[in-house]
């Protein structure tokens, strides 16, 4: 679910002491009341609400006895976040009202604003979202107005949060774009994770799982960098629901039951009454039907005691098939009526056209004001104008006068200039004989001048004809390139077979020597990864050649024995390239490993020619070497067998499959990256999800190569079964 941050609108530069009389002044220690409140924040922050609270509470009692009324509302309005981070919602809603009162007679608008984006937070948990909304834009107007960037964003997040749970996934993600680009432009790393985590689930409620991933792994690594350890369980929360969706209810358990660890540590009952729904109901996918409805049963409990809408519809929901699926009707139609009465409290028809009105409300309100402001500009510039007229006036006569003198000054200057007329045209002629030298010397230089452009022309026209000829190269290549491409297999074909995978894909130059091939039949899925003898123009070549045999020995001849494919492919390289002893005309020939995967026997059967297969079974690495003979090049033997290697896969396993352009990079002290790098590498990163361990991987290849450019095609495929 989207995170309610725990640190907006915490401002530690208001003013906290402004109006305080002396004699307050002089009782209480200031600075120490500024540190308790920074305290108190930093305690919300890392989820120590008790100790937070405490404290808070302590402050309150402090600035009550010393009448600092300003101090009395801050440490108000850390003791309702604290009451909400915990799930005590009417508490909490009287608490942040008792700190807005104090903060209107106060006219401190900062604390006023946090306040109503508080109160927001609070009526959008309990389901009231047009409140939760108003509350928000009040907020939002106060931010706009102080210059407020960083309050803006958090504002503006918390805006998208309430169109999320109303289905308007749109304008949910318009308002946390807006405020991802604000986070990004102030530096605020909290801000932006929880930005991208939002944005995250926006996509996944649209069903958009891919770029929900790519989101989430962005807020992940930023909270993993600043060591938020809420933000982390909230996207273990959300992978669960991903992998839920999908059916994968054993991997989304795992997710969920350490999402909980993390909110039970925290005390956090709002997201503790989340995950326990989400567990509740795999537990029932996986057939642990007593675990499952006593999780449901707590998370109702733990609604109902919150009092948010939101919670007890959804359980409720799960509660009534539960009951459903289980015969018992009489139940199921008392859930059932429960969930229609929490669903139609918070979301409703009338209730979104109470969000519409309270957005154009607001929007009107902004224009109103920027009217008014533009008003005040006019009649600035008209005084401004009026005092210019004057200022044009007085220097108009000022220059009239220094015109007057100017005019005098030059008459002078004429005269004098009159009697050097003479000497002038003395030195006239001597100019004009040494004008007609330079001329000669002028000629001479244009000859040169000429010589020298008709050679640039020629220059230019060949250096015209050696681009054109780039251009057709590069064209070509280019084209080839789509061509190739255009063969590979399309992610879909993995999606649908494995829960997880990974494709990492990256030639030397435009077209590349390396392929993977993938052909399915009724009962298994063959798989191919080849490194073809060459790169760029020859390497590419030897793919095509590589991919069309391939078709030709499993689609059309029907086999799909793995070590019978590279003996069948081996004779059909060496034919294809005439590579018999009496004419070895090429000693070309291609690195491959091929995979036969049974989904319903449950086995893996690999062979190799030069290249290997790693593997890791539950927490075992294996590693299968393949044969030490290529397919095709230069052959003593008559014939060339392959072996086949058999797996059971009685355990979740993790399968790579790779050319050697990984390991054999150069960095720039000339020493390659090494098989036993890469797999130090894989066993650290080959738990995390398939799009981490890509990213991981590009990481570790690009730290290796620094300066150094790649020398070979790369090419790894990972998949999870």
């Amino acid at each position: 679910m989207v995170r309610l941050s725990v640190l907006i609108l915490f401002s530690l530069q208001i003013l906290l002491f402004g109006g305080l009389t002396c004699r307050a002044a002089e009782s209480v220690d200031t600075v120490k009341l500024r540190a308790a409140l920074k305290r108190t924040d930093h305690l919300i922050s890392t989820g120590a609400y008790d100790l937070a609270f405490q404290l808070a509470d302590s402050l309150y009692a402090v600035a009550k006895k010393a009448g600092l009324a300003n101090t009395q509302g801050l440490a108000l309005n850390r003791m309702g976040v604290v009451l909400r981070c915990k799930g005590d919602l009417s508490h909490s809603l009287i608490i942040l009202n008792q700190s807005l009162g104090i903060a209107d007679s106060l006219h401190n608008q900062d604390l006023i604003s946090n306040n109503y984006n508080n109160i927001g937070a609070v009526n959008r948990m309990l389901g009231n979202y047009p409140l939760a909304l108003r509350c928000y834009l009040k907020s939002l107007k106060i931010k706009d107005e102080l210059h407020d960037l960083d309050g803006m964003a958090a504002v503006l997040n918390n805006i998208g949060i309430v169109y999320l749970y109303q289905e308007d996934y749109d304008k949910a993600l318009d308002y946390y774009g807006r405020s991802q680009v604000i986070s990004q432009k102030i530096k605020d790393i909290p801000g932006q994770a929880i930005s991208y985590i939002n944005i995250g689930e926006a996509y996944q409620k649209k069903g958009n799982n891919s770029d929900a991933i790519v989101f989430y792994m962005k807020g992940l690594e930023l909270s993993e960098q600043i060591g938020d350890r809420d933000n982390q369980a909230v996207i273990s929360n959300e992978l669960g629901n991903i992998y839920k969706s999908k059916g994968d209810c054993s991997y989304a358990y795992e997710f969920y039951a350490k999402s909980l660890l993390v909110f039970e540590q925290l005390k956090d009952n709002y997201r503790i009454a989340q995950v326990l729904t989400n567990l509740g109901s795999c537990c029932i996918e996986l057939n642990r039907k007593e675990e499952g409805h006593r999780l449901l049963l707590r998370a109702l409990s733990l609604s109902k005691a919150i009092g948010s809408w939101e919670l007890i519809r959804d359980v409720s929901a799960e509660l009534s098939q539960y009951y459903q699926k289980n015969g018992n009707y009489k139940q199921a139609l008392t859930y059932h009526q429960g969930y229609t009465a929490a669903r139609d409290s918070s979301f409703s028809k009338e209730k979104t056209e109470q969000l519409i009105r309270a957005q154009m409300r607001f929007d009107f309100e902004k224009e109103q004001h920027n009217i008014e402001v533009e008003q005040e500009k006019r009649s600035v510039i008209a005084g401004e104008k009026s005092r210019w007229q004057l200022a044009i006036r007085v220097m108009l006569s000022i220059i009239v006068v220094v015109l007057l003198a100017l005019l005098a000054v030059l008459y002078r200057n004429y005269r004098n200039k009159q009697l050097l007329f003479v000497k002038l045209e003395e030195h006239q002629n001597e100019i004009l004989e040494k004008n007609e030298e330079l001329m000669q010397q002028q000629e001479e230089i244009l000859a040169q001048r000429d010589e020298i452009e008709h050679a640039n022309e020629v220059l230019k026209e060949r250096q015209r004809q050696i681009e054109q000829q780039n251009e057709r190269i590069m064209s070509s290549l280019e084209y080839a390139k789509t061509i190739q491409e255009a063969i590979l297999p399309e992610d879909h074909v993995f999606s649908a077979i494995f829960r997880d995978y990974f494709i990492l894909y990256q030639p030397k130059d435009v077209v590349s020597g390396d392929f993977y091939w993938t052909y399915k039949t009724n009962e298994c899925t063959l798989f191919a990864l080849a490194d073809c003898t060459g790169h760029g123009v020859a390497g590419g070549f030897m793919s095509m050649i590589g991919n069309t045999l391939l078709n030709q020995i499993v689609v059309e001849s029907e086999i799909t024995d793995p070590a019978l494919v590279l003996e069948k492919l081996n004779i059909m390289v060496r034919e294809a390239l005439k590579q018999d002893a009496d004419s070895p005309h090429s000693h070309s020939g291609m690195d491959i490993a091929i995979v036969l995967y049974d989904k319903l026997e449950g086995t893996l059967t690999f062979s190799g020619a030069k290249r290997p297969l790693y593997m890791f079974k539950g927490n075992e690495f294996i590693k299968i070497a393949g044969d030490s003979r290529s397919i095709g090049g230069y052959q003593l033997e008559a014939t060339r067998k392959f072996t086949l290697n058999k797996i059971t896969l009685d355990e979740p396993t993790v399968v790579y499959l790779f050319s050697d352009g990984f390991s054999d990079q150069l960095n720039e002290d000339d020493r390659k990256f090494g098989v036993a790098t890469l797999k130090s590498l894989l066993s650290e990163i080959y738990r995390l999800p398939m799009a981490k361990q890509k990213q991981r991987l590009l990481m570790a290849h690009q730290a290796h190569k620094g300066g150094r450019e790649q020398i070979d095609d790369i090419t790894m495929i990972g998949f999870a079964i």
